[in-house]
Order: C-alpha cells, then structure tokens, then sequence
C-alpha cells in the first residue's frame, strides 16, 4: 500500500513539475500570465508536500507503536535497550537472554 501510494505521489509530483515548467515557459513567451505560473507553482508545492508526508507515514507509525506499547521505557538495563529497540529487534532479546543463561551455568 505505502510503495503504490508512493508511486502514484510520484507521477503527481512529476505531472505538476511538468505544468509547472510549462506554465514558466508560456509565461516567458507572453502567452500566460504570472497567475498561471504562481498556480502551478502552488499544485507543485503541495504535490511535494504529499510526497513528504507519504514516505514520512511509516516513520510515524513505528513511532505511535512504540508509544503504545511503552516506548522509553528501559527493558533491558545493562545493555540500555529501550522498549523501540526492543520490539525492533526481539532477536537481540532471545540472543541476550541465551547468552545471560549460559554464563550463569558457567559460573
């Protein structure tokens, strides 16, 4: 869902880039006038705008998730994982707890 909407942000970006170079190039010749250029100027900023906000989505999500589930908090102490860390990475956490048990067999 998230690469199709960033695709589909990408032509609109691309089409209002393309009015936009257009519109200049009009206005340049005397053809247009400085509205059309400044209207197309505007769709261009605000297809840019959505582009950002697309790519910038699963960033926040990752960020509400953590939040949720009690980001900031400290799990592992020694090691200074905090809970984002350590829903990113749960292997780290079969890995340190392996490892915690072993050493305690050992001495």
């Amino acid at each position: 869902m998230s690469s199709l909407a960033q695709r589909r942000n990408l032509s609109l970006t691309d089409a209002a880039s393309k009015s936009y170079t257009l519109a200049q190039a009009r206005y340049k010749e005397g053809i247009d006038s400085c509205l059309a250029v400044l209207d197309s100027q505007r769709a261009l900023y605000v297809t840019l705008q959505n582009e950002i906000a697309v790519r910038l989505q699963p960033w926040n999500n990752r960020v509400n998730l953590s939040k949720v589930l009690g980001g900031g908090a400290r799990i592992f102490s020694p090691l200074g994982f905090n809970a984002a860390q350590a829903i990113v990475g749960v292997e780290l956490r079969t890995e340190f707890t392996s490892a915690r048990s072993s050493r305690r067999g050992q001495i």
